[in-house]
């Protein structure tokens, strides 16, 4: 929206109420007396040296100068302060980062696979060997694998620092200690007495939510702003509580990736390793039951929300906010232009309640996380070991498994792991009520499915090997067409 329309739109007149109405949002809503005050920060700033600023809400001087003056802000940063420094960072930089991270990580692992290839790289022995073959003692390489992860989470968490170190300052951001004057007491009242109007000329809220998020007053006047100001649309919910797991989840498979390569250059027993991932996925299980309790919990918070139980740090800023939020339902004609501040506090919660609950619902999933997180934890997972094995084409390994390999990993990757996580979160979203025994009789469960599976899917390679022997038919079919099957027969459990 330009400034002659928000103009055009402040100071059309429906009534004599509607003109004082009017009058009194003006100093809300815009910046015609202090246009050097609409400030904003770039994302790189905010989020280098892992979120230094983020460390506390004090600010200085030194704060204020990384914002500068700007027509428009891409997103406006809401979230409480008392939340600890390194969940918002973590929080962010999965949000921010991670597209980056995996464009990166595939480009470092395409070099490294031609450059293993070349023998630059030593080989580890090969996981599979099977009868017919060139030589069966081939082997193969191992250095995209251990270096996947690590490569990632390079990019993932210094990705702003590399963009900030080559003067890219990426999508401008809100956040008040850096755009709000904190020394200056008259800029900082000015500010402050224009949320409503940094909210206005910003495309989108970015909310970091957590328990705290609908309890604390200032907070909810951000909601109210952006929902009377920019609809429900506008507001995109982060669920910090979920970072934490993502990252522990990217840990274990790589670890499990990790655990294949020394079983095979060590020794050891693939039932063991399946047990500790049985034991990881039971971690997991049980932390997607601790989501989908939360998510609950959440839900009714908002479906019940009333303004007035909020805690504000100054109590003295109560009727101050009350006031805003009254005159914003008001200017969005949400209540009548001589309703009641009790109206109007009433009509904000209902479209809290209904608003901000479908942008909570539109950021959430069954499993706590997005279809493309779950395809590059498979990824990270098995996606290199195709890309080793390229190694062992001058060393006696058959095209025809290469190729049948990388269609395997394309099957998992894509179909069968997204599909056993999306089970495993409507599995722990089914237990959220149980109590005592059940419930923990319902953990063991999640605790030992992963190691049952694993046992399943041992015995399937093991057919698929002996099968191989006499066959290359069913060398592809069983690599290819097994995972296809599962995530057929997962598909139509769901269903």
């Amino acid at each position: 929206m330009t400034d002659s329309v928000r103009g055009a739109n402040l100071v059309a007149p429906k009534a004599n109420d509607q003109e004082r109405l009017v009058a009194e949002v003006r100093g809300l809503l815009t910046f015609e007396d202090c246009p050097t005050i609409l400030r904003a920060s770039g994302l790189s700033s905010l989020l280098s040296r892992f979120g230094r600023v983020f460390q506390s809400a004090h600010g200085s001087a030194y704060t204020y100068q990384l914002s500068a003056p700007v027509e428009k802000i891409d997103f406006f940063l809401s979230h409480n302060w008392a939340i600890e420094r390194w969940r918002k960072y973590l929080c962010l930089s999965i949000h921010f980062n991670f597209v980056p991270a995996v464009i990166v990580t595939a480009g470092v692992l395409a070099v490294a696979a031609v450059l293993s290839a070349q023998g630059y790289f030593p080989a580890a022995s090969a996981y599979e060997q099977f009868e017919g073959w060139k030589d069966p003692a081939w082997r193969e390489g191992f250095v995209c694998q251990v270096i996947a992860l690590p490569v990632f989470l390079s990019v993932l968490f210094f990705w702003q620092d590399i963009l900030l170190s080559l003067g890219i300052h990426g999508p401008s951001a809100f956040l008040d200690k850096t755009c709000i004057h904190q020394e200056d007491s008259d800029i900082m009242r000015k500010g402050i007495e224009r949320l409503g109007a940094f909210i206005m000329r910003s495309d989108k809220m970015l909310i970091l939510y957590t328990e705290l998020y609908l309890s604390k007053l200032w907070t909810i006047y951000e909601v109210a702003a952006s929902l009377t100001l920019n609809g429900g649309a506008s507001i995109h919910v982060i669920h910090m509580n979920n970072s934490v797991l993502l990252l522990c989840m990217l840990v274990a498979t790589w670890c499990t990736s990790m655990g294949y390569i020394l079983i095979h250059e060590v020794g050891g027993s693939f039932l063991t390793l399946y047990a500790v991932i049985g034991v990881l996925s039971g971690f997991c299980f049980r932390h997607l039951r601790l989501w989908q309790i939360r998510k609950n919990e959440a839900e009714l918070r908002i479906a019940t929300f009333d303004v007035r139980a909020c805690t504000c740090a100054v109590e003295t800023d109560r009727p101050a906010v009350y006031l805003n939020i009254s005159r914003l339902m008001r200017f969005s004609e949400s209540v009548i232009q001589n309703a009641s501040q009790e109206e109007a506090l009433d009509a904000f919660n209902l479209r809290v309640r209904s608003e901000l609950l479908k942008a909570f619902h539109a950021s959430s999933s069954a499993s706590a996380f997005q279809y493309y997180h779950y395809v590059v934890l498979g990824w990270l997972s098995s996606g290199g070991k195709g890309l080793d094995m390229l190694v062992s084409l001058d060393r006696g390994l058959d095209p025809r498994y290469l190729l049948s390999f990388n269609l395997n990993v394309f099957a998992w990757v894509f179909g069968v792991w997204p599909l056993c996580y999306l089970l495993l979160g409507k599995a722990a979203a089914a237990n959220t009520h149980l109590k005592g025994w059940r419930k923990v009789l319902w953990i063991i469960v999640g605790f030992c499915s992963p190691f049952v599976f694993g046992i399943l899917m041992t015995v399937m390679t093991q057919t698929v090997r002996h099968r191989s022997e006499t066959s290359d038919a069913w060398l592809l079919a069983g690599f290819v067409m097994g995972p296809v099957l599962v995530s057929a027969a997962q598909s139509l459990i769901f269903w």
